[in-house]
C-alpha cells in the first residue's frame, strides 16, 4: 500500500513539474509577443489546454499582461531617449541618462492634467512634483533650460515617459 501511495504521489509531482514547465513556456511566448496581436484568448486557451484552473489562468494572464506592458514600455522608453539624446543639448546628457533611469525604474507617475510625481533616486520618501516645471533642488538653480524651462533628470523622465506613451499609442 505504502508503495501504491509512493507511485502516486510521484506522477502527481511529475504531473505538477510538466504543468509548471507549460505554463513557463506560454509565458515566455506571451511576453515575448509570439501569439499575434497580443491575443489574451489564445494565451487563456493554452493556460487552459496545459490544465491550469481557470481561476489560476486569470491571475497568470494578468502577470503576463503586466510583463509585456513592462516589456513594451521599455522598448519605447528607449526610443524616446534616443529622439531626446539628438534634439537636446549636450548640457543636459548626465541628466538626460539619470531620467531614463528613473523613467526604467518606474519612478514617475503621471497624474494627468500635465501634472506627474517623480520618486527621488537618493531619498527613498521624497518625490518630485513636475508640472512644467520641477520642483527639485536642481531645476531652481543649476539645471540647464531647454525651451524656457529648466531641464533637471526629473523633467527629463516625465517627457521620457510621456513620450513614450505617445509612440505606444501611435503605433498601438
Amino acid at each position: 500500500m505504502d508503495y501504491d501511495y509512493r507511485i502516486t504521489e510521484l506522477e502527481q509531482a511529475q504531473e505538477r513539474a510538466e504543468l509548471s514547465e507549460a505554463i513557463h513556456q506560454i509565458w515566455l511566448n506571451a511576453v515575448d509577443g509570439k501569439w499575434r496581436g497580443w491575443d489574451l484568448e489564445a494565451v487563456g486557451g493554452a493556460l487552459l489546454r496545459a490544465g491550469v484552473e481557470y481561476s489560476e489562468a486569470l491571475g497568470i494572464l494578468a502577470d503576463i499582461g503586466a510583463e509585456r506592458r513592462d516589456k513594451v514600455m521599455r522598448h519605447y522608453l528607449g526610443d524616446a531617449y534616443a529622439a531626446a539624446k539628438r534634439a537636446l543639448p549636450e548640457a543636459v546628457n548626465g541628466r538626460l541618462e539619470r531620467g531614463l533611469e528613473l523613467a526604467l525604474a518606474g519612478a514617475v507617475s503621471l497624474q494627468g492634467e500635465g501634472q506627474a510625481v517623480v520618486k527621488s533616486q537618493k531619498d527613498a520618501d521624497a518625490t518630485y512634483t513636475v508640472n512644467g516645471k520641477c520642483n527639485c533642488p536642481d531645476a531652481q538653480g543649476q539645471a540647464p533650460q531647454v525651451n524656457g524651462r529648466p531641464a533637471c533628470k526629473h523633467q527629463i523622465a516625465v517627457w521620457l515617459v510621456q513620450k513614450a506613451n505617445e509612440l505606444m499609442v501611435w503605433e498601438g
